[in-house]
């Protein structure tokens, strides 16, 4: 499989501690301000961690299966939003990173 030179810049910028370009986000990322916001609204049908946005979670250097992931937000009207948290796969939470 080729990685995309955005992927690959990303890639490189987790490696060396670089800030990466928000360009290449591949969509808005909200606070987690908005999302507690949002699902105390119920406003949210449901969220996931997509395997692919993890490359901008950035690389953890821990064992620990609880850390800091991108998580996809699905509102009920639709919309997709994606926020930076800490996430739980024992108890699916999601909690302020």
């Amino acid at each position: 499989m080729r990685l995309s030179r955005e992927l690959y810049e990303t890639f490189l910028s987790q490696i060396y501690n670089i800030p990466v370009s928000q360009n290449y986000y591949p969509m808005n990322f909200i606070s987690f301000t908005e999302t507690t916001s949002l699902l105390q609204q119920k406003l949210v049908d449901r969220f996931e961690v997509d395997p692919v946005l993890q490359v901008w979670s950035g690389i953890s250097i821990s064992n620990n299966e609880i850390r800091e992931r991108i998580i996809t937000l699905y509102l009920k009207n639709g919309t997709k939003y994606l926020v930076k948290a800490i996430y739980n796969p024992t108890t699916h939470q999601i909690f302020q990173s």
